[in-house]
């Protein structure tokens, strides 16, 4: 796949006002194997290509179900101008079941408006409860009246999409006459009051909406949207196209380096010297020998980090060359006497005793994507974790606090149980800096990695603890 070319594409179908939906195979470890067999050259890393769609604005659908659903919706309304959804239905089941087939979705059912509650209650009584997803129970449902009244108020509420939720019965088999009648009341609201919200007429089973229905819908500007959770997903993307579009960035393909054969790893200390010399915060350390370890130890100020340091050990804590929080002297002494097998050199640093959260902060070169950022959980449970994503250069200031706030471990940046709050803002600051690094050493880097990066309390900045860089 030529990125640069598929980027030019995308964006002069922006231009032209043309969203596009796609569904790419590969998500799991299976499916990126089946994908391998065919198109291996279209498949590659799927957080990278997850990356590079959210920043393009191209829905990435899960099924072909979705994927219709998708264009449907962006072929009646477009793009979304905004997030708020509100779904109405005359079961208090199908709108719980709404709420949670959301929850994992960035829709917006904010409450109706204060200055519309009231003619709401109107048309609705007062039995039911005004919420979003709306429950209006059946008293309404046959009174058409009020019921036209109920999606006139609606459909000025300010919403991107008013979706009214049904499964008519086949009307071959079934007397359907009460539901045509409520769906008829939307489309006459809709066709009277155009120059209001758009409406969707919403069914929680792919097929419980006939042709006939869907050709009335569409021809009153409603559209027709089958299944639940394939609707609701066609309305989260119709609203993030919106979202990229207004936004709009497009990704920078750094060429990745074409031979990685031969490479230097630089030493723990040497890494973190390269990346000080770009804005980070480093703890104190001095690198010695064994028998000088006491002293440095002292003259750091307890408590302390011992790591032992050999070119062939990148990875320490595998190799029982780490000790943290050494309290004194002795300790000091013993732990260094019991890593003396595997290293002639320690690196004494202090202990940073106050983080808030471990991240990882790294960065990898794709044979497609080039370099990229990875931010996410660090420390030694990253890989059990996987609370990871990845950050497509130009790396964006917002798109990095977005992301932040996608990680599961932001519950602790926020300040988890009455914990201090996270530097949120240094962190934002070091993602930045080492975006800069990158562009920097672009053409020599191999890799990177900032494991763990602290992340103190607020106002008190972040700290790469350990670092490795890889430069050709």
């Amino acid at each position: 796949l030529d990125l640069p070319k598929f980027i030019s594409a995308v964006d002069y179908a922006r231009t032209l006002g043309k969203p596009i939906a796609l569904i790419k195979a590969g998500r799991s470890e299976k499916g990126r194997s089946v994908a391998n067999t065919h198109t291996g050259a279209l498949t590659g890393s799927d957080s990278l290509h997850a990356a590079f769609f959210e920043r393009l604005g191209i829905a990435r659908c899960d099924t072909l179900s979705s994927l219709v659903e998708t264009l449907k919706l962006l072929h009646c309304f477009g793009p979304l101008p905004s997030k708020k959804i509100l779904v109405l239905g005359s079961s208090g089941g199908d709108m719980a079941m709404v709420s949670d087939s959301a929850s994992k979705l960035d829709l917006d059912f904010s409450s109706v408006p204060e200055s519309e509650t009231d003619n709401l209650r109107a048309s609705v009584g007062y039995r039911v409860k005004i919420n979003n997803p709306l429950d209006i129970q059946t008293a309404t449902w046959f009174d058409y009246p009020k019921l036209r009244q109920m999606f006139d108020v609606l459909l000025r509420c300010d919403y991107a999409v008013t979706a009214f939720m049904v499964d008519p019965q086949d009307e071959t088999e079934a007397d359907t006459e009460s539901f045509d009648r409520a769906i008829h009341t939307l489309l006459e609201s809709v066709k009277e009051k155009s120059a209001c919200g758009q409406a969707a007429l919403l069914s929680s089973l792919p097929e419980s909406l006939s042709k006939e229905t869907r050709e009335k819908c569409l021809h009153a500007g409603v559209v027709p949207l089958q299944g639940l959770a394939e609707s609701l997903e066609a309305l989260h993307h119709a609203a993030k196209i919106n979202e990229a579009w207004n936004k709009w960035s497009l990704p920078k393909i750094i060429s990745p380096i074409q031979d990685t054969s031969s490479f230097r790893i630089f030493t723990e200390s040497e890494s973190k010297d390269m990346l000080a010399r770009y804005g980070f915060t480093i703890p104190k350390n001095r690198l010695v020998l064994a028998k000088n370890v006491s002293a440095v130890a002292e003259e750091i100020g307890f408590p302390v980090v011992l790591k032992a340091v050999a070119p062939e050990i990148s990875h320490k804590t595998e190799y029982g060359g780490v000790a943290l929080n050494l309290k004194n002297i002795s300790e000091v002494v013993e732990t260094a006497t019991g890593m003396s097998g595997i290293a002639e050199y320690f690196l004494v640093e202090e202990m940073i005793s106050d983080g808030v959260a471990e991240l990882i902060l790294g960065v990898s070169v794709d044979p497609q994507f080039g370099p990229t950022l990875t931010l996410g959980a660090g420390g030694i449970y990253t890989e059990l974790l996987k609370d990871s994503f990845a950050l497509l250069f130009p790396v964006l200031e917002t798109e990095v606090r977005q992301t932040i706030e996608k990680m599961r471990i932001n519950a602790l940046l926020k300040g988890w149980r009455g914990k201090p709050e996270g530097d949120t803002e240094a962190l934002v600051g070091a993602v930045l800096d080492l975006a800069h690094f990158v562009e920097c050493y672009a053409d020599r880097l191999v890799g990177c990695d900032i494991n763990p990066l602290i992340v103190r309390p607020r106002g008190k900045g972040v700290v790469a603890v350990d670092v490795l860089i890889n430069l050709k």
